[in-house]
């Protein structure tokens, strides 16, 4: 790009302003994202999955009717169906499969 100058004389080329800006999309829709099968099971407080949860989590045993969650078979959070305590895998997210015991206990309580 030339300009003229005040005296009428042809300038230099200019440079841009500022340079192209370049954006990169990702595609994600080849990625496959691994899928998990949550199961909830009533269970007894002696079992062992729930005693290993307890003691993963740092909490006494859960006592009386338990509902357990599991992914893909790996028990990772339990509940009391007379209190309501829960226990988990600190290592873990466990947050949704907690709601969905504590929704699960209530829907089997009314």
């Amino acid at each position: 790009m030339t300009g003229r100058t005040l005296e009428g004389e042809v300038s230099a080329p200019r440079p841009p302003l500022a340079a192209p800006m370049v954006t990169r999309v990702l595609r994600t829709d080849h990625v496959r994202m691994p899928r998990s099968t949550i199961t909830i099971r009533p269970a007894s407080d002696e079992e062992s999955a729930v005693r290993r949860l307890a003691l993963l989590d740092s909490q006494r045993p859960l006592t009386g009717p338990v509902l357990v969650a599991q992914v893909d078979g790996e028990p990772v959070a339990a509940m009391s169906a007379a209190s309501g305590r829960v226990v988990a895998d600190p290592f873990r997210r466990t947050s949704a499969i907690v709601d969905a015991l504590r929704g699960i206990a209530v829907a089997f309580a009314a």
